[in-house]
Order: structure tokens, then C-alpha cells, then sequence
């Protein structure tokens, strides 16, 4: 009894299975291109946007900082931000604020980031 129809049949589905599986790998590795990128573009923007909400608060543009700010709640620096707009108003805080920004960024050095 011949049986080369078997091995034919094992060698397509051997086939198919690394085509299956470079195939997963593919859209694997290009999802996380694309996330890796849309983190980088994110973090760029972010960074861009606290310059701009640092250069608005240093030139008196209380506004333009207050909504700036508002949208960097995520990132990393933002105490930071918190930290200068407390800094400039300090002699007029009401003591509630300085309470509240020490329980909230106890964990943050109150050094300026370079």
C-alpha cells in the first residue's frame, strides 16, 4: 500500500502551520510597531504641551497654563507643573493648597526637572 498521499498531507499542514504562525508574528510585531509609535508621537505631544504650559505660567498666561495643565494630569512631570504654579502664588495660598499638594506629591522632590 502506497502512502505518499499521507506525507503530502503532513507536509501541507506543516506548511500551513508556519504560515499560520508567521503570519500571527507579523500582525504581532506590526501591532506593536504602531504602539510603540503612537507612545512616542503621545509622549512628543506631551512633552511639547508642558514646555507650553511651563513658558504660559512663566509669561502670566494663567489661562492658557490652566487648560494646558488640565490635559497633562497623566504625565509624568505634572506635579511639576502643580509645583510652580503653587511656587509663584505662595505668599497668597491658602494653606489648604499647600496641604493639599504635599499630601498629593509627597513622593516628588520639589527640585526644578531640567
Amino acid at each position: 500500500m502506497h502512502l505518499g498521499w499521507v506525507n503530502e498531507m503532513k507536509l501541507r499542514d506543516m506548511n500551513w502551520s508556519a504560515f499560520s504562525l508567521i503570519s500571527m508574528l507579523l500582525i504581532v510585531t506590526a501591532s506593536t510597531l504602531i504602539t510603540t509609535n503612537a507612545d512616542a508621537t503621545s509622549l512628543t505631544k506631551q512633552r511639547q504641551q508642558y514646555a507650553d504650559a511651563r513658558h504660559a505660567l512663566a509669561t502670566g498666561r494663567l489661562q492658557d497654563f490652566e487648560y494646558l495643565a488640565a490635559q497633562l494630569k497623566d504625565y509624568a512631570l505634572y506635579p511639576y507643573l502643580q509645583y510652580e504654579e503653587l511656587r509663584r502664588r505662595i505668599s497668597s495660598a491658602p494653606e489648604k493648597d499647600i496641604r493639599a499638594f504635599l499630601d498629593n506629591y509627597s513622593y516628588y522632590s520639589c527640585r526644578q526637572p531640567n
